[in-house]
């Protein structure tokens, strides 16, 4: 295998484990075929008849044929379990994607970050492009929007005390802002280190991510370093509990 085609087989081992999205899931994945073409960049192709699944970049026309071919076995399935059709979101599912649609799709995917050209080979007469995926493992999240939630919610609090009493060191507070803005992105950090742990976990069985890294984040709120935060906002708030 030259270089240039080992690439095609190599670059997942460089990809990072996780990457942040911002982007809400729905307005990525509008249509259902950009979130077909993410899980097969992910699941990879069977390249030899009973050989082991390869994870490759793939070109626009690998894709489509495993794409149609998901479509077949997604219809066969709800045929052979007797499923009653879904109306208007099966035809929707269902509806054949062409070529040119595929490419639209996929620049949208590569514009919001989620897939690459990976190279570009000399195949016949023409260059033809293969696409990976940027990361092993997407979240879809906006810590930015968080924090700026928090933040505001401090920035009430702060007034609040502000008007009660004007002697009042705000800056308490804000150091309490600080620690709390400090914890949460420490506690990403964990999470997407244990996501990482359980990758394949996570890959192999479809699991999803979002809705297991929020259940987390839930699970850390017992966390003694982050209960002591708002123990200390308690404190300076003079406030224990409400009537």
């Amino acid at each position: 295998m030259n270089n240039k085609r080992n690439i095609l087989y190599s670059f997942w081992e460089s990809l990072p484990p996780l990457k942040v999205i911002p982007q809400p899931e729905e307005e990525i994945y509008a249509h259902e075929a950009r979130l077909s073409i993410i899980r097969i960049l992910r699941m990879g192709i069977l390249e030899e008849e009973n050989g082991p699944k390869r994870r490759r970049a793939l070109n626009a026309r690998e894709i489509l044929k495993l794409f149609k071919q998901n479509q077949a076995i997604t219809q066969e399935t709800d045929k052979e379990k007797d499923v009653t059709p879904r109306l208007e979101k099966t035809q929707e599912e269902f509806k054949p994607l062409s070529l040119q649609s595929l490419y639209f799709h996929l620049q949208k995917l590569e514009e919001a970050g989620l897939i690459q050209t990976v190279t570009i080979l000399r195949e016949g007469r023409h260059n033809t492009a293969y696409y990976g995926r940027t990361a092993r493992i997407f979240l879809h999240t906006d810590p930015k929007k968080n924090e700026l939630k928090i933040a505001q919610a401090f920035s009430a609090i702060i007034k609040f005390v502000s008007v009660n009493n004007p002697t009042f060191d705000k800056n308490r507070i804000e150091e309490l802002l600080e620690r709390l803005l400090l914890f949460e992105a420490q506690r990403r950090e964990r999470i997407s280190k244990w996501l990482t742990m359980h990758e394949s976990t996570v890959i192999d069985h479809n699991i999803d991510l979002t809705s297991l890294f929020k259940f987390m984040e839930l699970i850390d709120n017992i966390n003694p370093n982050y209960i002591q935060i708002y123990r200390d906002l308690l404190e300076v708030l003079s406030f224990s509990s409400l009537p």
